[in-house]
């Protein structure tokens, strides 16, 4: 739908690549399919880092009642904290990000993602 309707202001290149997210954004490897010869070089990166945090927002915020307020990440060489801030413990967000999202964004930094909240367990 994205790539037949067309969106105005961007290039080809930034069109497939927001037709790619959208694929790719709840589920699958993002690869660039019949796309690859309007992508850069460093596409295939961009694609899967930016898949992953899209993936990642949407089982964030998979129960669409906005538990979480707000997303602190910190990271190292081996590492990707993500700390959760809500007021009540994100015991879903959680489980469905876990789930569905961190293995696409351990491969996709290439760190071993560590998710938790800041809310007290009830």
């Amino acid at each position: 739908m994205i790539i037949n309707s067309g969106l105005a202001g961007f290039t080809p290149r930034e069109v497939a690549l927001i037709s790619l997210l959208a694929r790719f954004h709840r589920k699958g490897k993002p690869t660039p399919l019949e796309f690859q010869s309007l992508l850069a070089e460093d596409d295939p990166l961009r694609l899967i880092r930016l898949t992953a945090i899209l993936r990642l927002a949407e089982f964030l915020e998979r129960g669409r009642n906005a538990a979480i307020d707000d997303v602190a990440v910190i990271w190292n060489n081996r590492q990707l904290f993500i700390t959760l801030i809500a007021d009540e413990y994100p015991a879903v967000e959680l489980w469905q990000a876990r789930r569905n999202a961190v293995s696409l964004v351990e491969s996709a930094f290439e760190r071993e993602v560590i998710l938790d909240s800041s809310a007290v367990t009830m």
